[in-house]
């Protein structure tokens, strides 16, 4: 039978976490904010008043964690799991704790506890990923961040551009090493469920990584809607595999929320234009200077400023491009 949290955090205790807490991390803990001051205070009275109400120990968890007291927090989590909290959300908690305070094997076995109860709790896959990710186990978290985009139901912006980052940055000899042991068989760590194999070249390894990472965006997607910081990394990764009219689909559905985004037209005309469509880009181009050119030049940001030098200029390349090309033909 598994140790009870009263059994697991005198062991914890025993172990040396909180020698290892106070002498490498104390240093750090910075003073408490006034206001967290106060209301740990308010906690600490109503734990007096109600010392065995978990949710008492769960708030006061939150708030040493926000001053990074991390040996505290710990303690706080089991207190609350011993008291009858949801295992799910202590375990998944500690193992944050812990992933903070720099102990990634004890934080990677309450993240794995978590798992084994609930394996399609996303919170529990985020954390572990991000245990994974600062352990470098690169394959591991490509696919931990997978399953969780997959299972949460509304993944954060920041949560997904981490999980399409880390697809990036797994390795044909991560991949391998992992072969037999992907937890998450719907979660290939390539799209497709291509796996990487020792005879993958350097540019099948980016191809099918990048792949990986618009999988996992429109993964998300289908649930958020387009979200432009997601797509726009979208179209930066489709441009890099040179997929061009792909990159033009993506800027479209942003434009389909914003048809007048001058940013994101000029972006346009530069897929266009790399995809050898010279007429559309210079549409594009002239559309997006345009819209540029009705704000006074009082109200343009200074990257609306330089977009439109950038736009006049391309412009004017292209031109005179054409006038040589016309001279060219009549000689």
């Amino acid at each position: 039978m598994r140790r009870s949290f009263r059994a697991l955090g005198q062991s914890l205790i025993a172990t040396g976490l909180t020698a290892v807490l106070m002498i490498g991390l104390s240093p750090g803990i910075s003073q408490s904010h006034p206001d967290i001051s106060e209301a740990e205070d308010a906690v600490a009275h109503a734990i007096a008043a109600s010392p065995n109400d978990p949710a008492l120990y769960l708030r006061r968890a939150t708030l040493q964690r926000s001053r990074k007291d991390w040996d505290a927090a710990a303690a706080s989590y089991i207190k609350a799991a011993d008291l009858g909290a949801d295992r799910d959300v202590t375990d998944v908690a500690l193992a944050s704790v812990l992933l903070d305070a720099g102990l990634h094997e004890t934080a990677l076995m309450h993240a794995d506890i978590a798992i084994a109860r609930s394996p399609n709790s996303g919170k529990a896959s985020l954390v572990r990923a991000r245990i994974h990710a600062r352990s470098d186990r690169r394959a591991q978290a490509a696919s931990d961040y997978t399953h969780a985009v997959k299972v949460l139901e509304h993944p954060e912006p920041g949560v997904v551009l981490e999980a399409m980052q880390a697809q990036l940055e797994v390795s044909v000899q991560d991949a391998v090493e992992l072969e037999d042991a992907v937890e998450h068989e719907d979660d290939a760590v390539t799209a497709g469920n291509e796996m990487l194999s020792d005879g993958d070249s350097p540019v099948d390894v980016a191809e099918q990584n990048i792949r990986s990472a618009l999988a996992v965006a429109d993964t998300a997607m289908a649930k958020l809607g387009i979200v432009p910081t997601i797509q726009s990394r979208a179209v930066e990764l489709e441009t890099q595999r040179g997929r061009h009219d792909g990159a033009v689909a993506r800027i479209d559905t942003m434009l389909e929320q914003a048809p007048r985004h001058e940013i994101w037209i000029a972006e346009r005309g530069d897929a266009l234009m790399a995809g050898g469509k010279k007429t559309e880009a210079m549409n594009a181009y002239t559309k997006a200077l345009a819209l540029v050119n009705e704000r006074p030049a009082s109200k343009r940001s200074p990257k609306l400023a330089a977009l439109a030098i950038e736009l006049e200029n391309k412009l004017s390349d292209q031109h005179n491009n054409n006038a040589g090309d016309n001279l060219n033909e009549n000689q």
